[in-house]
């Protein structure tokens, strides 16, 4: 048990029980608190000691939840607003860039809401898709919608000696970035991947 459970275990119930939107709230309210939580650290000057009970890649996670209910409400918009907010705070701490998870839902998000007329390789659609399918590999994409997969496979050669993507099992290269996912996340990726986080570092 980390000290981050009692953040993260009264949305995961909701989101069990099919209500992403009380999740939503309650993931918000948890970030709300962690963040008050550790402004109040910083002004006593025990920010240090807080980070360490409360590590960086707890609070990514608790976000990262939040972010994954908007886009199961259907909240694209702000999906991605919670994304800049999570890549704006994580971006030099190594839990963002690479994230297949991140880039699923970045991608998936922007793909809902861009101009077919317009998307491109240059679009953000595309790219964090792409970068979820490099990152995380086909298993990331299962019991999601085909139509996030499809313009990935038009642009993306399958890896060296695969004839497919779909033949491709096993080759995310960075897995590992899902590792301290639990809870509702982590059951999200076993039925993903057949196992639950952690994964091996590629």
């Amino acid at each position: 048990m980390s000290n981050f459970d009692s953040f993260w275990q009264p949305g995961d119930a909701f989101m069990r029980s099919g209500d992403a939107r009380s999740a939503h709230k309650s993931y918000r309210n948890a970030w709300e608190k962690h963040a008050a939580d550790r402004k109040t650290a910083a002004e006593n000057g025990t920010l240090a000691q807080y980070d360490q009970q409360y590590p960086s890649k707890g609070a990514f996670w608790l976000l990262m939840r939040s972010a994954n209910a908007q886009f199961c409400l259907g909240d694209f918009e702000d999906t991605l607003d919670t994304g800049a907010t999570i890549f704006n705070i994580f971006k030099d701490v190594g839990h963002v860039v690479g994230n297949p998870f991140f880039h699923l839902r970045m991608g998936q998000a922007s793909f809902e809401i861009e101009d077919p007329a317009t998307r491109d390789t240059t679009s953000m659609s595309i790219d964090n898709l792409a970068r979820a399918l490099i990152c995380g590999g086909i298993e990331i994409f299962s019991n999601e919608d085909p139509k996030y997969l499809a313009p990935i496979l038009q642009v993306l050669r399958p890896p060296a000696g695969f004839d497919s993507w779909h033949s491709a099992h096993g080759q995310g290269c960075a897995l590992d970035q899902l590792n301290g996912a639990s809870g509702f996340l982590a059951a999200l990726f076993e039925s993903k991947y057949g196992t639950p986080p952690p994964y091996p570092a590629a």
